[in-house]
C-alpha cells in the first residue's frame, strides 16, 4: 500500500527493499521470492565474502531473470582471513564488479561498503575500508584504486565479448564509452601471467592501456608505501584487428580502442 502510494504521488522515486544482510540462503531466498511477489522495484543485496566466493560468484548476474525486481548490490567487499585491503581481494571485487556492468540491465547500482576511516580515531576500525586518512593524509588502497579505475572508463552501453580457448581465471566486460572508443576491462586473478589476444575488428594503431597490478596477491598499500598497489599507463598496437597483451599476475587491466 505505501509503496503504491508513493509510486502514485512521487512517481521520481525508486524503493529500495532489502533481501537481508546475506546471500545464497534459507532468508534471502524466501526475501527475494515476497518481493517478486510484491513486484518490487530494486533489492539491495550485501555480501562481505571471501576471495573464493567473489571469485565463483563474478557470474552470478549473467543468469538473474531479466524481468522483475533489479539488484543494488548495496555493500560488498571482499574479506581476506586478515581483513586487509590487499591486492588479491581488489582484483576479486573487479572480478564481480565486470558481472555488474555487464548485466546492467540487472544490476542498476552497487557501492562499496565502507568508505572512510580515521586510522587516529579511538576505539574499533572496521576493515576492510576503501579510504584511510589521518590529520595530513589520504591513503588509496588498492581496493580504492579498483573503484576508480572502473568509474573513470565506464562504457554508455555495454558490448558482448566471448572467449576462445582457455579463459580460467579471467573475467572480463566491455562496452562503447561516449566518445565511441571501446573499453575493454580484463581481470587476471590467478598467481601466473596470461597471454591474451583481443580480436575487435580495430583499426592499426596505438591503444591505451591501464594496468593494476603489484609485487604479490598480499601487496597492501601503506602510508610508508602507498603504491605497493597501483595503476600504470602504457599502449599496445592493434594491427590486423587484433591487439595482443600481457596480464600480469593478480591484475586488472583496462583497454580503451578507437573504433
Amino acid at each position: 500500500v505505501v509503496a503504491s502510494a508513493v509510486a502514485r504521488l512521487h512517481p521520481e522515486i525508486t524503493i529500495v527493499s532489502s533481501s537481508g544482510p546475506n546471500v545464497d540462503e534459507g532468508r534471502w531466498e524466501r526475501a527475494w521470492k515476497f518481493l517478486r511477489e510484491q513486484n518490487a522495484e530494486l533489492v539491495d543485496e550485501h555480501y562481505y565474502r571471501d576471495p573464493d566466493w567473489f571469485l565463483r560468484n563474478a557470474c552470478r548476474y549473467d543468469s538473474y531473470p531479466r524481468t522483475g525486481p533489479k539488484v543494488y548490490a548495496g555493500e560488498y567487499a571482499c574479506h581476506e582471513r586478515s581483513r586487509a585491503n590487499t591486492l588479491r581481494s581488489a582484483v576479486c571485487e573487479a572480478a564481480m564488479m565486470c558481472g555488474f556492468e555487464r548485466n546492467c540491465d540487472v544490476v542498476r547500482m552497487s557501492s562499496y561498503a565502507p568508505l572512510f576511516n580515521n586510522v587516529d580515531a579511538p576505539g574499533y576500525h572496521w576493515t576492510p575500508d576503501m579510504i584511510w586518512f589521518d590529520k595530513s593524509r589520504v591513503l588509496e588502497t588498492a581496493n580504492y584504486r579498483v573503484q576508480r579505475l572502473f568509474a573513470e572508463n565506464r562504457p554508455e552501453r555495454t558490448c558482448p565479448l566471448r572467449s576462445v580457448g582457455d579463459a580460467s581465471g579471467l573475467f572480463w566486460s566491455a562496452g562503447e564509452a561516449k566518445g565511441g572508443e571501446l573499453v575493454v576491462k580484463i581481470v587476471n586473478a590467478r598467481e601466473a601471467g596470461r597471454e591474451v589476444e583481443l580480436r575487435l575488428g580495430a583499426p592499426d594503431g596505438e591503444v591505451s592501456v591501464l594496468e593494476l597490478s603489484g609485487e604479490s596477491h598480499e601487496s597492501v598499500n601503506t602510508f610508508e608505501e602507498p603504491n605497493a598497489v597501483c595503476i600504470r599507463a602504457s599502449s599496445a598496437r592493434a594491427s590486423g584487428g587484433s591487439v595482443s597483451l600481457r596480464l600480469r599476475p593478480w591484475s586488472v587491466m583496462v583497454v580503451r580502442i578507437p573504433r
